[in-house]
């Protein structure tokens, strides 16, 4: 299996982006609210795939939906994925993480086996994604197949990086890295960073709720603009 990228897009996630948040924080929130929230955030795909579709016809459809809470073998990706059935008149492969949780297994990293349709060559490969935790999936050379695979969590990466932008500069993401490159690293505290770090590679298992470091922004913080950007940036990058 082969894949060839047609099209793709981003699209803004507005007004849910705070209750979405807010979710993945374990702040309180009834039910009703959190129906909405799935509801509206399955709108929001539909309306971005029947965009990508463009008219064609398509036969499967997968909506991972945003992990708000992920403690192997407990788990939540939210979303409600009807409406993109009815958007595109397909099968939607939603909830991915439960079949893999329920087998015994973590649940994530969740895309190795997409790594290798996507990226698999002659050589040995390493396909590395900074998402709000970093992590690895390490691709055999030619002649092996899937079983060869080996995915692993690293550390936290954007859920530091984007907290810091919060903090420094009041954005969600420091733009291009504009505002860390201003900055200088602070030994101390990013040595202090990158033992939290190691210690989430240390825990040999898919990271998740608890697993974020944001405490050790209360530990230094008296760090604060380019700097604060910059520490962590070193911390992470190492």
């Amino acid at each position: 299996m082969r894949v060839r990228v047609l099209s793709h897009a981003t699209t803004d996630l507005g007004e849910l982006r705070s209750r979405l948040r807010a979710l993945a924080s374990g702040e309180r929130m009834d039910a009703t609210t959190i129906a909405a929230t799935a509801e509206e955030f399955g709108r929001l795909h539909a309306e971005a795939a029947r965009r990508l579709a463009d008219g064609r016809r398509v036969d499967l459809a997968a909506v991972h939906g945003q992990t708000v809470m992920h403690a192997p073998p407990h788990y939540k990706q939210l979303v409600n994925p009807w409406p993109v059935a009815e958007a595109l008149g397909c099968a939607v492969a939603s909830d991915l993480r439960g079949a893999d949780l329920a087998a015994g297994g973590q649940g994530a990293p969740i895309t190795p086996l997409a790594d290798w349709v996507l990226f698999r060559g002659d050589h040995p490969t390493a396909v590395v994604n900074l998402g709000g935790f970093c992590n690895v999936t390490l691709l055999p050379e030619a002649g092996h197949g899937p079983q060869a695979i080996a995915g692993m969590d690293v550390c936290p990466c954007n859920h530091l990086l984007d907290a810091a932008a919060r903090k420094a500069i009041d954005l969600p993401y420091d733009p291009d890295g504009r505002h860390a490159a201003r900055g200088h690293p602070n030994p101390i505290a990013a040595d202090d960073l990158l033992q939290d770090l190691r210690t989430a590679l240390a825990r040999g298992r898919s990271l998740g709720a608890g697993d974020e470091g944001i405490a050790w922004f209360t530990r230094h913080a008296s760090l604060t603009g380019p700097d604060l950007l910059a520490t962590v940036v070193h911390a992470v990058g190492n």
